[in-house]
């Protein structure tokens, strides 16, 4: 076996094609932010199972912690949103100018 066989793989970021790696914070963020909600939503889930083997006050507690977490997602997903169209929005002033206005925004 040759030395090379032993040394340590290349870092992901140095070798992924430009087209899968984030372009900005932004995307990195929103990334991340993703994954938390899609884990926070699996939480949800399963709380959502345990709800349904239980009665009484026990399952009123898990019906309220369940519309915590929707709520928490819902502004999750909110910032996210509002972080890439403030993106788009530097974006279009940069590529057109300051006068210029995003689409997503209204006028």
């Amino acid at each position: 076996m040759s030395a090379d066989a032993f040394s340590a793989p290349p870092d992901a970021a140095t070798t992924a094609p430009e087209a899968t790696r984030p372009a900005s914070a932004a995307a990195i963020d929103a990334e991340a932010a993703n994954k938390l909600i899609q884990h926070l939503f699996d939480v949800g889930l399963e709380l959502a199972a345990c709800a349904g083997m239980v009665q009484g006050a026990a399952a009123d507690r898990l019906v309220r912690a369940i519309a915590g977490l929707d709520k928490v997602i819902i502004e999750l997903r909110r910032a996210v949103f509002a972080q890439v169209v403030a993106e788009v929005d530097s974006a279009c002033s940069d590529a057109a100018g300051s006068r210029a206005e995003s689409p997503y925004r209204p006028h």
